[in-house]
């Protein structure tokens, strides 16, 4: 059965696969566009509750599964070159299943030797994922960038894997016997710290739940008190937002063809002083107004499609840039004149 409907493309559905994965004793459960599963508990999903998915989520297209509960790590390679897939091969071996994900990656499938959920374990220039624990998604999943398919093996394939061979492992840093004292505490400015380098990993990552879990592990390493998971998942989510509109403008060609360069330093800074929205607004000022002409920058912005910030986000970021010295006033406000104008003192 598994073969007949893997040769038949147009086959879709939560409610078609499911039976199939039963079969191959994995329950799955239904995510959203996203990659976000859709229901809670999703990590102790069992065979009796996916059944029940599968009548009430039936025409949902794309599906996952926990590798770790039913015995699975999956290798998943963020890029699209074949000859670093096959050096990553030679290393940990040949998988007996391997699919094509729907942005044209692949999912290599082995048998689950305790490998954890390791996000780029050798760093952001190895761009592969140890999956051993968390979600996956499924093949046959449709996702609006494509389907996850099978082009080794089938779901009858991952009842006889193999392991990883030589799998590795989490990172070990050195610690010193002062170490909690070089580590930030909370107070530090370990939110825009945090901000900064989720920022930066934000290139290699394909989803917000994969940077989310890029940020975890920097916080675990480099926060001496522990960092909240809300407090977490809310700075990860402003860096995904300004990625996802285009708004994460650090060293990046804007759609005007500009370039807009955004110190590090003051970035930490805004965010310490105006919340993470500050860095949109600042991108957003910087590339329309590059030059040393003055420039309004009212509360009326709010309205504003391009800046999608509140009035009280617009106040509290003009606040900030003057407080730092990075824009100065030329002319208040008035009856007579309109708006204030304001210029980039970086621009004497």
């Amino acid at each position: 059965m598994t073969n007949a409907l893997r040769q038949e493309p147009v086959l879709r559905g939560f409610g078609l696969w499911q039976p199939s994965y039963e079969a191959a004793g994995i329950p799955i459960f239904p995510v959203d566009s996203d990659k976000r599963p859709m229901v809670k508990h999703w990590p102790k999903v069992t065979l009796h509750a996916s059944r029940i998915f599968a009548a009430r989520f039936r025409a949902e297209d794309a599906f996952g599964f926990c590798p770790r509960r039913v015995g699975i790590t999956v290798l998943d390679i963020d890029t699209n070159d074949e000859r670093f897939a096959d050096v990553l091969f030679a290393r940990f071996g040949v998988p007996k299943a391997l699919v094509r994900t729907a942005s044209g990656k692949l999912h290599g499938f082995y048998k689950h030797n305790g490998e954890e959920r390791l996000i780029r374990p050798e760093g952001p220039l190895k761009p592969y994922d140890i999956l051993g624990d968390g979600f996956s998604i499924a093949p046959f999943s449709v996702t609006p960038k494509g389907t996850y398919e099978f082009i080794r093996g089938d779901l009858d394939t991952l009842r006889d894997l193999a392991p990883l061979i030589a799998p590795p492992s989490p990172p070990i840093l050195p610690r010193a016997a002062n170490e909690t004292s070089s580590r930030l505490r909370d107070g530090d400015g370990r939110n825009h710290d945090l901000f900064k380098y989720a920022g930066a990993q934000a290139r290699y990552c394909d989803d917000q739940a994969q940077l989310l879990d890029v940020a975890r592990q920097y916080a675990d390493e480099n926060f001496q008190d522990v960092m909240s998971d809300v407090e977490v998942a809310r700075t990860v989510a402003s860096v995904w937002r300004y990625k996802i509109e285009g708004r994460l403008f650090v060293g990046k060609a804007t759609g005007e063809g500009r370039k807009v360069i955004l110190d590090a330093g003051r970035i930490g800074e805004l965010v310490e002083r105006a919340g993470a929205e500050a860095v949109g607004l600042y991108a957003v000022l910087k590339r329309r107004h590059p030059g040393h002409e003055p420039f309004p920058f009212a509360n009326a912005a709010a309205t504003d499609a391009d800046v999608a910030s509140s009035r009280r986000g617009i106040q509290a970021t003009r606040k900030a840039l003057l407080d730092l010295g990075i824009i100065e006033c030329v002319r208040p406000a008035s009856s007579a004149h309109g708006s204030a104008l304001f210029r980039w003192r970086d621009e004497d």
